[in-house]
């Protein structure tokens, strides 16, 4: 289902008219954004990325902003009696980011290159299956960067539709462990790409 409804949305901005674009200097614009959640570790399963943004123009290339998502993510364990699922893990990534705009004169589309420094904050839930076989999980919040590049597409002259691809490097981390030596058993990266689309609105 989450598949289909970010394809559904990938789909409904391509069909949208495309305007001029707009001088975004000392402006301010919103967005918010879908996309999936791919996560480095093989245990951890896909997901849809909800995210919000705010940022400021300073000049024509130039932009400062702060973003912050939320997904729920499941994923696989594996303690000594076998491969079974383990609890679901939110996962919540926030960032201070600086934008670089690529000037396009009156083309409606503006490509450009974010990058970003913040925090990951997560937060386990436990399940009966881990518990009944001797097992648990823990999660480390931890600093997070991001690299990313996009495109803004403007429909008109308060609205714009963009698409982003990028990739998060953190130090958080989820563990599996006994829960009676309190041992670990495994140890998965949360670093993740991810890769959506969405709307901005820009204000006066």
């Amino acid at each position: 289902m989450k598949k289909k409804s970010f394809i559904a949305g990938l789909l409904l901005l391509l069909t949208m008219n495309a305007f001029a674009g707009p001088d975004r200097s000392q402006r301010w614009d919103m967005g918010f954004d879908m996309a999936r959640y791919d996560g480095r570790s093989n245990n951890l399963g896909e997901s849809l990325l909800l995210s919000g943004s705010v940022s400021y123009g300073m000049n024509e290339m130039l932009a400062l902003g702060v973003s912050g998502g939320y997904t729920n993510v499941g994923f696989t364990a594996n303690p000594a009696s076998g491969l079974i699922e383990g609890s679901d893990l939110t996962v919540t990534p926030l960032f201070g980011e600086l934008i670089l705009r690529v000037p396009t004169g009156d083309q409606p589309f503006t490509p450009y290159f974010v990058g970003g420094l913040g925090a990951m904050l997560t937060h386990p839930s436990g399940t009966d299956e881990l518990l009944r076989n001797n097992a648990n999980t823990r999660s480390h919040d931890a600093f997070a960067g991001k690299v990313g590049g996009g495109l803004d597409w403007r429909v008109n002259d308060r609205w714009l539709y963009n698409f982003e691809i990028g990739y998060v490097s953190t130090g958080a981390r989820l563990e599996v462990f006994n829960t009676s030596t309190g041992a670990q058993i495994e140890s998965n990266d949360l670093d993740f790409w991810y890769l959506g689309g969405g709307v901005k609105y820009v204000f006066d």
